[in-house]
């Protein structure tokens, strides 16, 4: 059974029902993974209407701050990665409310980036004027 302990409680097969997760799974030290952490970041930060919740799935302990908005999940035995078939990062697969998996895994950065769907636009300027 998946169990992953966490300071905030376990995560386990439970935390992938009652909504439509995205399952990322993420390396800080990956080169492939640096190429669209600002998307990423963008994205668990402003997620488009209706998207699923975000689960940065790491290999090691992180600052979630660095992505506020989703959860950050550190996985240092694999447990997830083994579940859902990644082969390697970054790569995503999303998990309906169902709990049942609703997607092949996407693997590297512009294919995660396509499951993902944009980013929600940004509110935080005025529009430009017209001229």
């Amino acid at each position: 059974a998946l169990r992953i302990d966490r300071p905030e409680g376990p995560f386990t097969e439970a935390d992938l029902v009652g909504r439509d997760t995205a399952l990322v799974f993420w390396r800080a030290t990956c080169p492939y993974c640096e190429e669209i952490e600002a998307d990423l970041a963008r994205w668990a930060e402003s997620p488009p209407a209706g998207a699923p919740h975000l689960v940065l799935v790491i290999p090691h302990e992180a600052d979630p701050s660095s992505f506020p908005g989703a959860t950050v999940l550190a996985d240092p035995a694999g447990q997830l990665s083994a579940i859902f078939g990644t082969p390697g990062t970054p790569t995503a697969v999303v998990v309906a409310a169902a709990g049942r998996t609703a997607s092949v895994p996407a693997v590297g950065g512009e294919q995660v980036k396509a499951l993902l769907g944009p980013p929600a636009p940004l509110t935080d300027h005025p529009p430009a004027a017209a001229d």
